[in-house]
């Protein structure tokens, strides 16, 4: 005999089992079958309720589909802030060479000053 086990919680039918006569049913589980034209029914203990047929259950899963793509995509303003914040990092990352480079001409005017200073009869 077919058994139909569904979800314990919300009743939604997980899968179709065929146990031999006379067994006892598992606790979510019913031997009345679902409507085969429709899809997420859901058993309430004595029927299935709800349910869409599967162009109906297709235009909505699309339209999901198409509303979490268009919330992958970003936003101008997002985009405008994503350039910003590169400009940023580039422009942090040429402060720091110049920074290097400053350091770097200090340490060759503070070598050259020792070095005329000794020339000089200096320290």
């Amino acid at each position: 005999m077919p058994v139909y086990v569904y979800d314990k919680l919300y009743g939604y039918l997980l899968q179709t089992l065929e146990l031999p006569e006379g067994s006892t049913l598992p606790e979510n589980a019913t031997t009345v079958a679902p409507d085969p034209d429709l899809v997420y029914q859901s058993f309430d203990g004595t029927t299935w309720t709800g349910g869409y047929t599967r162009d109906e259950f297709q235009a909505m899963y699309d339209e999901g589909a198409k509303e979490h793509a268009a919330s992958l995509t970003p936003s101008t303003q997002d985009q405008a802030m994503n350039a910003l914040g590169l400009q940023v990092a580039t422009l942090v990352k040429e402060n720091t060479e110049l920074k290097q480079s400053i350091n770097a001409l200090g340490l060759q005017v503070a070598k050259a000053t020792a070095t005329d200073a000794k020339e000089q009869g200096g320290n």
